[in-house]
C-alpha cells in the first residue's frame, strides 16, 4: 500500500513538470527596428513671428522637423489661448529629418484686436504643439508713417518729406509744422490722398518762413480708422551749407583754395582760414572771390594764395577750412590738407 502511494506521488510530480514545460513559449527576439528611441518620429516644432500684415490678414509662421515621419501641420489661432480656428500650412504634409519653414495665410482679422496662434504637428506617434504667440492686429502699427529729412532749404522756404503705408485705405496725408512741437500750421501733401499696400514717399513745399529760424514738422495720416502721427523732425532755414574741396594750381609759392557754399537764400560771407607751412605760424584769413554768396543753390568758391616763401622744405604740409557766416550764424567746413612742392 505504501509502495502504491509512493508511485502515485512520483507520477503526479512528473505530470506537473511535463505540463509546465509544454506551456512555456520562447519569446522571439526584438528587432532593432521595433525599438524606437525617445525622439524617433516625434516632431520638433516652433512658432515664429507673423509677417505680411494687412488690414484684415497676416501670415502665420513656424518651423518643424518631422523626424522622418509624414506629418500634418496646421496653425491654430483665435482671440484667446483656446484658439477656435485652424488652417493647414502651405507645406502640408511635411516629411524628412531636417528643419522646414512652414506658414499659412489667414484673413478676416479685426483691426485693433489681439490674436493668439501656435503650430500643431500630428503624425502616427502623436500630436505636438508649438509655443503660443500673441500679436495685436492694430491699425496703428501698420501705417509706417515717417517724417524724413527736409530738402530744398532756402531763407524762407523748404520741402518737407515723409513716407506712409496706408495698407489699402484711402488716407488724407498732411504735414504739421511750426516753431514749436505744438506746430500750429499744416499743409497737404502733394500726393494726397494716399492708398495702396506699399510705402509711398510724400512731400509738401512751404514758404513764408522766417529766416534763421528753427521749425518743427511731422506727418499726419487720417482715415476712417483713426489718425496717427510720425515722430518730430526739425530744420533751421537759412543756415548755409559749406564744403571744402581739394586745392588746385599748387606751386612752390602759390595755390588755389576751393570749396562750395549753399547760402540757402541768406547773404553769406565766405572766408578761407589757411595755415601755411613753416617753422612759425603762418596763418591767413582771406575772403573768397565770390563772397558774399546769396543764392539758394550750390556755389563754387575759391581764393588764390601767393607770395609766401618763409617756409622750410621740411615743413611742406598746410591746411585750410572755410567759414560761412550769415544772419543765422557761422558754419565751418571740414579741414583740407595740401602739400607744397620742393
Amino acid at each position: 500500500m505504501k509502495m502504491v502511494n509512493w508511485i502515485n506521488t512520483i507520477i503526479f510530480a512528473l505530470t506537473i513538470m511535463f505540463l509546465a514545460s509544454g506551456c512555456a513559449k520562447e519569446e522571439a527576439p526584438k528587432l532593432k527596428s521595433d525599438v524606437l528611441s525617445p525622439s524617433s518620429g516625434i516632431p520638433v516644432v516652433s512658432t515664429s513671428e507673423i509677417t505680411n500684415v494687412t488690414l484684415t490678414g497676416a501670415t502665420l509662421n513656424g518651423t518643424i522637423n518631422p523626424k522622418g515621419l509624414s506629418t500634418v501641420v496646421t496653425f491654430q489661432y483665435g482671440n484667446t489661448k483656446s484658439y477656435g480656428s485652424a488652417i493647414a500650412a502651405r507645406q502640408n504634409p511635411v516629411t524628412g529629418d531636417s528643419t522646414i519653414t512652414v506658414c499659412a495665410d489667414i484673413t478676416g482679422l479685426i483691426p485693433d484686436t489681439t490674436y493668439h496662434f501656435r503650430v500643431k504637428a500630428e503624425n502616427p506617434i502623436g500630436i505636438i504643439y508649438g509655443s503660443d504667440r500673441e500679436f495685436n492686429h492694430s491699425i496703428f502699427h501698420l501705417y509706417n508713417v515717417a517724417a524724413m529729412e527736409a530738402t530744398n532749404i532756402t531763407a524762407t522756404g523748404v520741402t518737407l518729406n515723409g513716407s506712409v503705408n496706408t495698407i489699402g485705405i484711402s488716407t488724407k496725408v498732411t504735414f504739421e509744422y511750426g516753431t514749436t512741437t505744438s506746430y500750429g500750421n499744416s499743409v497737404t501733401a502733394i500726393q494726397n490722398p494716399v492708398s495702396g499696400n506699399s510705402i509711398t514717399n510724400i512731400s509738401a513745399e512751404i514758404t513764408g518762413l522766417t529766416p534763421c529760424t528753427t521749425y518743427h514738422f511731422r506727418v499726419k495720416a487720417e482715415n476712417s480708422l483713426g489718425t496717427i502721427y510720425s515722430d518730430d523732425k526739425e530744420i533751421t532755414v537759412g543756415i548755409p551749407i559749406v564744403r571744402a574741396l581739394a586745392a588746385t594750381n599748387i606751386k612752390r609759392t602759390s595755390l588755389t583754395l576751393n570749396g562750395t557754399v549753399n547760402a540757402n537764400g541768406s547773404p553769406t560771407i565766405v572766408t578761407f582760414s589757411v595755415q601755411l607751412p613753416g617753422k612759425d605760424v603762418h596763418k591767413r584769413i582771406v575772403t573768397a572771390i565770390e563772397s558774399p554768396v546769396k543764392s539758394d543753390s550750390i556755389t563754387h568758391v575759391s581764393v588764390n594764395i601767393s607770395n609766401f616763401t618763409n617756409y622750410d622744405t621740411i615743413y611742406q604740409m598746410g591746411w585750410y577750412i572755410i567759414e560761412a557766416k550769415n544772419c543765422c550764424g557761422v558754419v565751418y567746413s571740414s579741414q583740407i590738407s595740401f602739400w607744397l612742392p620742393n
